[in-house]
């Protein structure tokens, strides 16, 4: 008799490749671009962009000389930030599949600046997702990202990775990326949680 094999699903994958998110990231691209110009993001730095999509900010940051790697969950948004990137002819960015809560694929204190304006807030464990963002910044590295109640406006905080390992958190004002969730959209899934964890490092 034929062995039954059951293939595990991961429900946050599936769920991003669901859709087209694609043509709705089309929407925000305006708005990825004037973040990542307030960024100081200066040639040659090494960029980690977490629920990258395909490339809403990963693409101007490699635009301004960056080296750039966008990880994201969803295969098919990997493939068109793959797709996007070759269509620039930018050779200083890739994009990879993978999970922001484990990024064992990254030595520690690999990144100068960790970027996560439109995934972490979705992650289903916000907590692992803030210990890699610290493990893969350097000392002296930046994670950057939107918190508070998605369907609100957000705050924009950097948190300043300090050579002793602790934590500098700057509130950067207010922002409002994701108008995919609240009533009409996906549930917050944890950034609160998610800033908070990184507060508390």
């Amino acid at each position: 008799m034929a062995e039954l094999v059951l293939e595990r699903v991961n429900p946050n994958k599936a769920l991003w490749e669901k859709g087209d998110f694609t043509r709705i990231a089309d929407t925000m691209r305006e708005s990825g671009e004037d973040l990542v110009a307030t960024l100081g993001i200066e040639p040659g730095i090494k960029v980690l962009d977490l629920g990258c999509g395909d490339g809403t900010t990963a693409l101007p940051a490699a635009e301004l000389g960056a080296t750039v790697t966008g990880v994201d969950i969803a295969a098919n948004l990997v493939a068109a930030g793959n797709e996007r990137a070759a269509s620039a002819g930018l050779a200083n960015i890739r994009f990879q599949e993978g999970d922001a809560s484990d990024l064992r694929c990254f030595h520690a204190g690999t990144f100068d600046l960790v970027v996560s304006i439109f995934g972490a807030m979705f992650a289903p464990r916000p907590l692992d997702v803030a210990k890699e963002m610290v493990r893969v910044a350097k000392p002296g590295g930046r994670i950057v990202m939107p918190i508070g109640e998605p369907h609100e406006v957000q705050s924009l905080i950097k948190v300043t990775k300090q050579e002793d390992g602790s934590l500098k958190r700057e509130d950067l004002g207010g922002v409002r990326f994701v108008p995919l969730i609240g009533k009409e959209g996906f549930r917050d899934s944890g950034s609160e949680a998610l800033v908070r964890s990184l507060a508390d490092k």
